[in-house]
């Protein structure tokens, strides 16, 4: 459950094995020092912040909040929950205490620039979530206001070392047991994740506030063989979930919806009918795909028109089954809903892939020599790894690619 890079400097360590340093470029140094020194900033505003929560008299008002809530001690502990006091200046004062330069606490998104000299903090009088990386590192924060602030979640902006479309907020907790449970549950957010873990349910993570994207599908395949949505109880819940299905498709990642009733989030659910009628509804999670096909069959009208409506509906997602017999278990489905044969269904999806193959075949005359697959693994690994560029440059190494 991390990179390349990392796994084998653990294995190295673990064993005692040298390992041979390929030369850095001064730009990667530059590169790898900035991203270590947004991670210490980062981390020393998770401990201010967190103290301030704990604070008798400055975190009353954070604290009272979560225990409205229903969240304690441990989840503030285990989550380094905080708060940011109404201050325009506290976290930059702490910072520059702690010898920290107003551009480094610019660029870690906690500070936001005034003037070239000056500054103030980004977050100001809320609920403060750390946004930890797989080894449990700060790379960013989530802040919930605790008045009618607006927007009531704010989220730090994009930085070099953090990203809202490929992190998952609860990576660090969730990793272990999502590997011993199999299954990643996915809620849409902070105190749904929170709500759930207070449960005793630790294989949970959430988006940060944006759609789920195919960096996300990948980070949770990772994780586990299966991911389970536990979105919202409502139409734009299930919408969401219905966006996600084609990402999870392509990854070749098993995905199941946990159904919600109307209008109820995860945390409402927990807070009403507790763990026991929750795992419940986790033994009754079925394929997203079954889900889909349900939802684009819902509104058919028995006309013919309708029918062609729905199998062009459902036509590309089942492309992307990559089980036969699957297939064959959807096609007959439809069989029965639509009363339009298996054989017929399967020859619309086999007449889209002969004219996709034809179309590929006019596109081949004019397309550029294909790529041996050599070249692009060696490509992929230098998106990765910059800084060896240099070193096959100097070698010569690539004057022996086919590709241009």
């Amino acid at each position: 459950n991390i990179g390349f890079a990392e796994a084998v400097k653990e294995l190295a360590n673990r064993f005692g094995i040298a390992l041979p340093q390929a030369r850095e470029t001064e730009q990667a140094k530059r590169t790898r020092e900035l991203a270590e020194r947004l991670r210490q900033v980062n981390e020393l505003a998770a401990g201010y912040y967190n103290r301030t929560l704990l604070d008798k008299n400055a975190g009353e008002i954070a604290r009272e909040y979560l225990r409205g809530r229903g969240l304690g001690q441990e989840a503030i502990e285990d989550f380094q929950l905080g708060y940011a006091p109404k201050s325009w200046d506290g976290l930059k004062r702490f910072l520059l205490g702690k010898k920290v330069g107003m551009n480094i606490a610019v660029q870690a998104g906690l500070l936001v620039k005034k003037s070239e000299q000056d500054g103030y903090d980004r977050f100001r009088h809320r609920l403060m979530f750390p946004i930890k990386d797989m080894s449990g590192r700060t790379i960013g924060f989530g802040g919930r206001a605790l008045d009618d602030s607006l927007p009531k979640y704010l989220n730090s902006p994009e930085t070099p070392i953090f990203h809202k479309g490929r992190t998952l907020y609860g990576l660090a907790t969730a990793r272990e047991a999502c590997r011993q449970n199999k299954t990643a549950l996915v809620v849409e957010g902070y105190f749904d994740l929170l709500a759930i873990y207070n449960q005793g349910i630790r294989q949970v993570v959430a988006p940060l506030g944006t759609a789920l994207t195919r960096q996300h599908v990948r980070l949770l395949s990772r994780l586990a063989p299966q991911a389970v949505l536990v979105f919202d109880g409502d139409e734009a819940g299930m919408q969401a979930a219905m966006r996600s299905l084609e990402l999870f498709m392509r990854e070749r990642m098993e995905v199941r919806l946990l159904d919600l009733p109307e209008g109820m989030d995860p945390d409402d659910f927990l807070a009403k009918k507790g763990r026991e009628a929750f795992e419940q509804l986790l033994k009754e999670v079925r394929p997203l795909m079954e889900v889909f096909l349900d939802q684009s069959l819902a509104d058919y009208d028995g006309t013919v028109e309708g029918r062609l409506k729905v199998i062009r509906t459902v036509t590309p997602m089942l492309r992307l089954v990559d089980s036969r017999v699957t297939q064959e278990g959807y096609l007959r489905m439809l069989d029965q809903r639509l009363g339009v044969s298996e054989a017929v269904l399967r020859g619309e999806l086999d007449l889209d892939t002969r004219v996709r193959a034809t179309s590929l075949g006019r596109q081949k005359k004019t397309r550029e020599p294909h790529i041996p697959l050599w070249e692009e693994e060696i490509v992929r690994i230098l998106v990765h790894y910059p800084h060896w560029i240099p070193i096959l440059e100097e070698g010569s190494a690539l004057n022996d690619f086919q590709g241009k």
